[in-house]
């Protein structure tokens, strides 16, 4: 019998890099999930498996009840999974991520916290700043804030969310420069966006080379994660100064070489001991 592997939301290439495996796709949000006897069970209206391992897709959204859950039950069972549970858990959230990049000595911009978004005019930056509503990435919740009336129309918003939010500086950044590691294999990327968000609608991007002193803080953050994949996002402002907003260990591979996901395929096989 074919080993199964779960891809969790995730993209629909991923049987070519396990052609001897079964390879089933479910989404978080339409599954229902069951450790019984040691055994990882999930469940949709396409049925029913056991996987033997799991790689997990689920980036861009807070992590809800369903998904702590069920990455749980993933560390219970002792399913493979990349990238593993603690990894993951910590990344889903803003303020355990900011801390792993200064902790791992990365070049991050000075910010600050307000634990509850209805009090959030206690920020005390400048303007122009950054701000970032709970735990999403991909550009989203996150808003720039240019001047007072800004400022007042932001807090109106946030006045009706439950979460904490972070502000930082904003950057009027030169380059926007992904650093991405899969397995032992590093690249980096820099992006130009439409707009102030470089993730976003990305106009254009190219594959660069990395510096040494970068490369060395994210291979050492990444092993620090025991993560099999990492995204680490800098921008460079006009002086050449570089700053680490966020890592993402759930990060899209569009504009990589395909080759980067037969090394997360070959790093998760490692893991099933195939």
């Amino acid at each position: 019998m074919k080993p199964k592997v779960l891809v969790v939301n995730g993209e629909r290439y991923w049987q070519d890099y396990f052609p001897d495996c079964e390879v089933i796709r479910k989404k978080i949000q339409d599954t229902t999930w069951v450790y019984r006897k040691g055994k990882l069970w999930v469940a949709d209206k396409d049925g029913t498996i056991s996987p033997d391992a799991v790689l997990w897709r689920v980036g861009a959204i807070p992590p809800s009840g369903k998904q702590t859950v069920a990455l749980d039950m993933i560390a219970l069972s002792g399913v493979a999974c990349s990238n593993p549970v603690a990894s993951l858990k910590k990344g889903y959230d803003r303020l355990s991520m900011l801390h792993e990049l200064q902790e791992a000595g990365l070049p991050v911009l000075p910010f600050e916290v307000i634990s509850d978004t209805k009090a959030a005019s206690n920020v005390s930056l400048d303007f122009p700043f950054v701000l970032k509503a709970g735990n999403y990435h991909g550009g989203y919740g996150k808003m720039l804030i240019k001047n007072e009336a800004s400022w007042k129309d932001a807090m109106s918003v946030l006045y009706l969310t439950d979460t904490y939010c972070t502000a930082e500086p904003f950057v009027d950044y030169e380059e926007d420069i992904r650093y991405i590691v899969v397995g032992e294999t590093i690249m980096a990327m820099t992006r130009k966006g439409k707009g102030w968000k470089a993730n976003v609608d990305t106009q254009s991007f190219k594959i660069v080379g990395t510096e040494k002193g970068l490369k060395t803080k994210v291979l050492g953050l990444k092993s620090g994660l025991g993560a099999d994949i990492l995204a680490v996002d800098f921008v460079k402002d006009k002086q050449g100064n570089s700053f680490a907003l966020e890592y993402n260990d759930i990060p899209g591979l569009s504009g990589f070489p395909q080759s980067l996901r037969g090394i997360l395929a070959k790093t998760l096989r490692k893991r099933m001991n195939i």
